[in-house]
């Protein structure tokens, strides 16, 4: 009887142990996941979608944040939709959520896309969010970027030669 409840006590402590680490743990999980795979950690680039059309740069580890940018995995630019353009500020969590808001001076609250990613060198597909779709009303389900490499100054797209 002294064994068995030994036994239910160690698996007791086991499992506070667990359940106090367990949230956080999970997303220091996704962190380490994703590290090295989103956009911006890799060089400098231009992230392209021809269908919508939107576009954001990347900045190389170490760059001054834009104007009004305090987050260093934040990065910037621009959509357009019905002849219109919209500056953008384009966010990725510490997994695989992307945010994509207007950048307006005067707002807090201007979410456009909310969605899941897909990583890889050269490409990024974002599956949008169907409750956090507040700019393309369901006409998107996904959008594909394609990376298109910058030169260091981070203006000059690279080409092959």
């Amino acid at each position: 009887m002294r064994k068995i409840k030994r036994i239910c006590t160690v698996i007791l402590i086991a499992l506070l142990i667990l359940s106090s680490t367990g949230c956080s743990g999970c997303a220091m999980g996704a962190v380490i996941a994703y590290q090295g795979q989103r956009p911006f950690d890799y060089p400098p680039a231009k992230w392209v979608s021809e269908d919508p059309d939107i576009w954001f740069v990347t900045r190389a580890p170490g760059d001054p944040l834009p104007a009004g940018v305090t987050n260093s995995w934040v990065q910037i630019g621009q959509l357009r939709i019905n002849g219109e353009t919209i500056d953008i500020v384009v966010g990725f969590d510490g997994g695989h959520g992307i945010d994509v808001d207007a950048r307006t001076q005067t707002s807090t609250n201007n979410v456009l896309f909310l969605g899941s990613c897909k990583f890889s060198p050269d490409k990024l597909t974002v599956s949008i969010y169907k409750n956090y779709d507040n700019i393309f009303n369901g006409q998107y389900k996904t959008i594909v970027f394609n990376r298109i490499p910058l030169d260091d100054s981070g203006t000059n797209i690279i080409t092959s030669t």
